[in-house]
């Protein structure tokens, strides 16, 4: 499996899959955003096909279900607005620049999270949460590799 959700696809740097894949997630928030206007939220996968003109099995090459595409996308997003932020190694030495940062990144992108999590704040928070861990770890296992990393040129040294 590709990722949560994700079907499998023979070759994910293939200029088709890449196009198809940017074309599934664009007409997605298109049809977000118009649903959110009329005031629900719900995109279906024919409306979704018909609008992207593309099949349903190429919606399904892509992606398991709606909600597979809906949580990848919140995922990107979530990452691509933390990613405006500081490292996270800031939050433990100046915490009110740090939470500042993120609440000015939210701000700024205001409109496509209310399009993704509406009014349901608990999947916004939990989103943002996840991503936050995310990034922390990733930043605690590179720091633990360069430090094993730089261990073991010390202990390679010393043994020559």
């Amino acid at each position: 499996m590709a990722g949560a959700g994700r079907s499998n696809m023979a070759n994910k740097n293939d200029l088709r899959f890449i196009k198809t894949e940017r074309l599934i997630e664009s007409t997605y928030m298109q049809l977000k955003c118009k649903a959110l206007k009329q005031g629900h939220t719900a995109v279906k996968v024919n409306e979704l096909c018909e609008t992207a003109l593309i099949n349903k099995t190429t919606f399904y090459a892509h992606y398991e279900t709606m909600s597979a595409l809906h949580k990848h996308i919140c995922e990107r997003e979530v990452d691509r607005i933390l990613s405006e932020c500081p490292p996270i190694d800031i939050a433990f030495s100046d915490t009110s620049a740090f939470v500042n940062s993120i609440v000015q990144a939210v701000m700024r992108n205001a409109q496509v999270l209310r399009v993704l999590f509406g009014d349901d704040k608990a999947q916004y928070v939990n989103a943002f949460e996840a991503g936050l861990l995310k990034r922390y770890l990733k930043g605690s296992a590179s720091d633990t590799a360069a430090a094993d990393d730089a261990n073991t040129v010390t202990s390679d040294a010393a043994n020559t």
